[in-house]
């Protein structure tokens, strides 16, 4: 029979275990955790667009951002994040809607990859997604041409400057605005002849701006000098955020036309180059560039008290609403105000109210929801405020009020919401904290088992007998302290690496990229390559994806250039990854390849990617 020391070390052992469970099944790797993701329509004409929505939901307020898969066929553009935050039984858990739009680059039946989030070390995917694109093309919006003084320059002057029929433009909307005042940046591209590749657009450094895209791209056919020609054209939203005079730099476009050279007469074969049999010869390369822009941004006019001075500017209106109109005391009344217009969504402030006697308030969630049908800038920010009474009785919840600048009054306006009522129920809350006094017999009772002393010589042991602290002693003790070392040591690992998935992914990326590149040398077992160049095109995409934090969809080589000279990327190196995903580009499209080819492209690529992370 064990003496009471030895049961009181077994229940302190007990504990522990106890506490290391409870420590660890609280961790936030087990948080609840959901993700999916929608495309709509499934369907779509080669002008129009879908819909890609992201749904998370887990515990926390502060939820990363999804990893969307490469989407090379497909422009994406950004339209806005939606986000919900509920507290229920002492848990804190958001729900977070990404919203983006696909622009299809050609037709086709596509398949989108899984969506990819890290949360508390655990891994998230998504099933991939089917989208279907036909050939034929959808309505097409009509749209005013932009005015012809100031920022606009003349496609006919553009036409004639050009020695191809194949030229490009760009204009704004307005040659003076506002500070925080939208202003369309119109790109066109006009083509009149046969192209052997897909156009490179490089749109300008738009320093000094706000930028939102306006998909989706917008094709027509127009005729300028009596020459018939596609067009197509990108509209992107601009908001200076300073006054004075801008410079907006020239866009630049690189595409490859069919070359004029004739037949060579004395190579026989040189006839059927010549264009009347449908020959190309070897390609010109063609490098166009549109004019600067020049636009007048004037500064905003002071603001007169008591107007608060936002440097919102545009046509807003707001709104204020709860579910809740009587409570008792203690409990919290969600206010939700959301403000919706036409602007820079985005840069919507927080309202402002007035404090409220014997109510405590403060900010809730936010969420945002951006669109750009008809190509302006328009949606709304919803912001939650929490009050919660602390006495009885009756109050208002006051008005809340924003103020902007509207630029076709040329005056500041002020929206403001109506007040609420609230009716308070219940007794008034005691916040003080309560005091624990013991008496003199409740103290002598409790320090009198800890002085109870054994006076029984039975239970005492000899000194040369190890006893209670022998050997058993110090492994029952010292084999659960390296165990909990080890298992904190762990723990907060996960923790790290959960707390910067970015750095994660960048120490990542190689190794994800070579094991990509190996599966495909192993695959290539078919007379068929296309598959395997395709691979590697992606696996080279991933790369600068995981690497750089930079999503490599949506981007031009020119961006992808400047983010690999920030990242102080040798240009050797930065040149050999250039090339290898133009040749990608060019054998993807190339019949006839065998799998040596593809294996010998796979090679070139991991030492790329090797460069890469040397020259780094």
């Amino acid at each position: 029979m064990r003496d009471p020391l030895t049961n009181r070390i077994m229940t302190a052992r007990v504990l522990l275990a106890v506490a290391l469970a409870a420590s660890f099944l609280s961790s936030p790797v087990l948080a609840t955790t959901r993700l999916s993701a929608d495309v709509q329509p499934k369907k779509i004409a080669i002008n129009e667009n879908a819909t890609l929505r992201v749904v998370l939901e887990s515990e926390g307020k502060s939820l990363p951002e999804p990893q969307l898969p490469p989407i090379t066929d497909f422009q994406v553009f950004s339209s806005g994040r939606n986000q919900s935050i509920t507290f229920v039984n002492g848990r804190l858990s958001s729900s977070v809607t990404h919203t983006y739009v696909l622009s299809p680059r050609s037709a086709g039946r596509f398949t989108i990859g899984p969506v990819h989030v890290q949360i508390g070390g655990v891994g998230y995917a998504t099933p991939p997604m089917i989208l279907t694109v036909s050939g034929t093309a959808g309505p097409v919006p009509s749209l005013a041409a932009p005015p012809a003084p100031g920022g606009r320059q003349d496609e006919r002057a553009a036409a004639r400057g050009s020695k191809r029929h194949v030229f490009i433009t760009a204009s704004l909307d307005k040659d003076t605005v506002y500070v925080n005042e939208p202003v369309t940046y119109i790109f066109r591209f006009y083509n009149a002849e046969r192209l052997l590749s897909s156009p490179d657009y490089s749109r300008p450094s738009f320093t000094n701006f706000w930028v939102e895209d306006l998909p989706p791209q917008r094709k027509f056919s127009t005729v300028v000098d009596g020459v018939a020609y596609d067009v197509t054209e990108i509209r992107t939203a601009l908001f200076p955020t300073d006054a004075g005079e801008k410079t907006i730099p020239a866009a630049e476009v690189k595409a490859t036309v069919r070359s004029l050279q004739r037949p060579n007469p004395q190579d026989p074969f040189s006839v059927f180059q010549d264009p009347f049999f449908g020959g190309f010869g070897q390609g010109e390369d063609l490098h166009l560039a549109t004019d600067a822009l020049r636009l007048t941004v004037r500064p905003l006019p002071p603001v007169s008290a008591p107007l608060e001075a936002t440097g919102l500017v545009g046509k807003f209106s707001i709104a204020a609403h709860t579910d809740v109109h009587s409570v008792n005391v203690g409990d919290p009344v969600t206010v939700s105000v959301t403000v919706s217009g036409e602007g820079n969504i985005k840069s919507i402030p927080s309202p402002q109210v007035d404090t409220i006697p014997s109510v405590r308030s403060f900010a809730g969630g936010t969420s945002e929801d951006v669109g750009t049908a008809d190509y302006r800038v328009q949606g709304k920010k919803t912001f939650d405020q929490v009050f919660v009474p602390q006495r009885p009785g009756r109050f208002d919840v006051p008005s809340f009020a924003l103020t902007y600048f509207d630029p076709t009054r040329r005056a500041y306006q002020t929206a403001r919401t109506d007040s609420i009522p609230i009716t308070v129920t219940g007794a008034a809350a005691d916040f003080t904290i309560p005091s624990f006094k013991l008496a003199p017999g409740q103290i002598s009772d409790l320090a009198a088992d800890v002085r109870f002393l054994k006076t029984d010589s039975d239970h005492l042991r000899r000194a040369e007998d190890a006893g209670l602290f022998g050997s058993a002693f110090w492994a029952g003790h010292v084999f659960p302290l390296l165990g909990l070392s080890v298992l904190l040591g762990w723990r907060r690992r996960t923790l790290k690496e959960a707390a910067d998935p970015v750095g994660r992914k960048r120490r990542r990326a190689y190794r994800a990229a070579v094991a990509q590149l190996q599966t495909v040398v192993s695959a290539l077992a078919g007379p068929s390559s296309g598959g395997a160049v395709e691979a590697v095109h992606h696996a080279l995409l991933n790369y600068y994806t995981d690497r750089f934090n930079c999503p490599a969809q949506g981007q031009t080589r020119a961006e992808m250039r400047a983010t690999l000279k920030l990242e102080r990327i040798a240009p050797a190196a930065m040149a050999q990854y250039f090339e290898l995903l133009d040749d990608c580009d060019r054998r993807r499209y190339a019949p006839g390849q065998d799998g040596a080819e593809a294996a010998e492209l796979a090679t070139r690529a991991r030492s790329v990617l090797e460069a890469l992370e040397t020259a780094s």
